[in-house]
């Protein structure tokens, strides 16, 4: 697999230039490496999503398929192989937000993802606003019982029952690597004197309890604010080398680098962005990945990623660091996983399979663009999703309803991946139902009133409505 393929040849140039004698001690004479892959508000997508490209920024639409759990977990493993190979230090991230977004969620609530979350080997994962769409005592069950901590530096637990107690919510998480060796340690004299600390700070929106019903009492503090504190007791202690995973958002992620100093990297969510110019796949130009931010010192520097939405992507970032833990640079990009099964059509019938050299077309220029990689999904997590938890979901969705003929695009802000000042065309439906309902001869007899506007927080909407069956679930 291509995955990465340039990404991955600056990570080998910067591990052999800083492994002269050939060792695996993390190249302590020459500064330090990491690798992070990551992903954020994959809401449930455990199966992929259906979707389109073009070949090219005016080419043909290929209609196909993205991501979904099995297909993360094969590119996670295909980089964490390749770092291993090239000696690379890694960690794999979540940005948070792997709640809500499929009947997935809504028939298993959290423990699916708890399951399928804990099989992808994991280092971390902010805490997101919808973990906190149900209520405290079902979020500490979930954070409970999953095989990696869950970060937030900037929230107080204490007075509320359900989360005071819970020894996997924690404000960062300490890394000491020894060469690819990882291991997670608490404190900071934990470590071993030829290992490499590594700390990982979890930041949340600090307006949760607007945003979010099953808050509980837990207290939320200014993302700026808390963040400082944190970065500086940890610098205090020797650590420095310092990562951000946050889910508040691109434009506050900013903000934070902006208003702070000795933050690395800030690996974000909650804004839904694939960094990066897809405008040759027909995904717009969302924004430098990897973009490199002045601290309130105007000294140092903050590197920014994030990798889109719906678990369609995987993002990997290779830093540099020198001695002291200064950032040296950051280089990286997100990648769009697709199937190998392509249509010409939105429909997707039979007769509009590309097949012979209209696949291999397809294939070729799949080949040559970096942005968007082939990837087989991951054969154990596939039968395992099969198994424990489809069969549910398909009684759940129940019979095709309609059909739609092209892709209906939703994104929650306007102008975000080509949509235009108006945003999203999912939510306009969704209004115009509420309205349609209302205005039913037998919810009319009990409100006595004619309704003439329906109103949609976009929000709310959590997908677009792929071309295609359209079935019952689908609108649940």
């Amino acid at each position: 697999m291509k995955l990465q393929k340039t990404v991955l040849a600056v990570a080998l140039l910067a591990a052999l230039s800083a492994c002269s004698n050939d060792d695996d001690n993390n190249q302590t004479t020459d500064g330090f490496n990491l690798t992070i892959a990551h992903v954020n508000d994959t809401h449930s997508n455990f199966d992929p999503v259906k979707s389109s490209f073009t070949m090219g920024k005016d080419g043909e639409i290929v209609f196909n398929e993205f991501g979904g759990y099995p297909r993360i977990l094969e590119a996670a493993n295909e980089i964490k192989e390749d770092a291993t190979d090239a000696k690379q230090p890694l960690l794999f991230l979540h940005g948070g937000d792997a709640w809500q977004g499929t009947a997935y969620f809504k028939l298993n609530e959290g423990t699916a993802n708890a399951d399928l979350l804990s099989r992808m080997g994991l280092d971390a994962m902010a805490l997101g606003n919808h973990e906190f769409d149900l209520d405290t005592a079902k979020l500490a069950s979930f954070i409970d019982s999953v095989n990696f901590p869950l970060l937030a530096n900037n929230i107080d637990t204490g007075l509320d029952a359900n989360l005071s107690g819970s020894t996997n919510l924690k404000p960062y998480q300490l890394f000491a690597f020894d060469g690819v060796l990882k291991r997670k340690i608490t404190e900071v004299s934990d470590a071993k004197e030829n290992e490499q600390i590594v700390a990982v700070i979890g930041v949340v929106l600090e307006d949760m309890p607007t945003i979010a019903t099953g808050t509980g009492d837990v207290k939320f503090e200014s993302e700026i604010v808390l963040t400082q504190i944190t970065v500086n007791s940890l610098k205090a202690q020797g650590v420095n080398k310092i990562v951000v995973l946050s889910h508040i958002g691109n434009a506050r992620d900013i903000v934070l680098a902006e208003g702070t100093t000795d933050i690395d990297v800030i690996v974000g969510g909650h804004s839904h962005t694939l960094l990066g110019d897809f405008t040759e796949l027909g995904q717009g130009d969302n924004g430098i990945y990897a973009q490199l931010v002045n601290q309130k010192d105007e000294v140092g520097k903050t590197c920014i990623v994030q990798a889109g939405q719906y678990a369609q992507a995987i993002g990997q970032v290779d830093i540099k660091f020198n001695n002291e833990g200064d950032l040296l640079s950051c280089v990286g990009q997100n990648t769009l996983l697709t199937n190998e099964t392509f249509y010409r059509d939105g429909k997707r019938e039979p007769s509009d399979l590309l097949t012979g050299a209209e696949h291999e077309k397809v294939e070729t220029f799949i080949d040559n663009n970096n942005l968007i990689d082939d990837v087989d999904e991951n054969d154990a997590m596939r039968v395992h999703i099969d198994a424990i938890y489809k069969p549910a979901l398909e009684k759940a969705y129940g019979d095709v309803i309609a059909n739609s003929p092209t892709d209906i695009n939703h994104e929650r802000r306007p102008g975000d991946a080509g949509t235009d000042e108006h945003g999203s065309d999912v939510a306009p439906l969704i209004a115009q139902g509420m309205v349609f309902w209302a205005n039913q001869e037998s919810v009319n007899s009990v409100i006595g009133k004619k309704v003439q506007i329906g109103l949609v927080g976009a929000g709310g909407v959590r997908t677009d409505i792929t071309s295609g069956d359209f079935r019952e679930g689908n609108a649940a």
